[in-house]
């Protein structure tokens, strides 16, 4: 059980951070690339980390708000068949909507942008993601 509770939030993890990314390179915009000379007199804040501080305070508050906890059920709207013939199921909504608190709660700590959306397509992805981790014993790169 605990395996698979792993290789869930490691599938919405990955859903998150891979929307995250493309909404931020959406938002950047596209710049011609410059020689090395120009770019040698940039600031240290080019280069800092783009996180928010927040007190502890803050912290418990958002947490408070969230609810999600580690001991929340996994529950399925549709089973998963773990065995041939192969089904990847899907998630309730429950669980999804506390693995997205969950995913908020870390990004809130670290200072990062908590902003995100559950996405049909992609959860379908990562739950495909999830059976073929699951059935493979793990990820495995030679299994691509």
């Amino acid at each position: 059980m605990k395996k698979k509770l792993l290789c869930i939030l490691l599938s919405t993890a990955m859903m998150f951070t891979a929307v995250d990314s493309l909404a931020l390179a959406a938002e950047r915009p596209t710049e011609p690339q410059t020689a090395v000379e120009e770019t040698q007199g940039e600031t240290d804040a080019d280069t800092k980390l783009q996180a928010e501080y927040h007190s502890i305070d803050a912290i418990r508050e958002f947490l408070n708000q969230e609810k999600a906890g580690k001991t929340n059920a996994v529950t399925y709207a549709e089973q998963p068949n773990l065995t041939a013939p192969y089904h990847a199921g899907a998630l309730s909504d429950s669980t999804l909507e506390s693995a997205a608190a969950m995913i908020r709660q870390i990004r809130f700590i670290a200072g990062l942008s908590y902003e995100m959306y559950l996405h049909d397509e992609y959860n379908q992805f990562s739950q495909a993601a999830a059976l073929l981790s699951y059935v493979n014993h793990g990820l495995n790169p030679e299994h691509f």
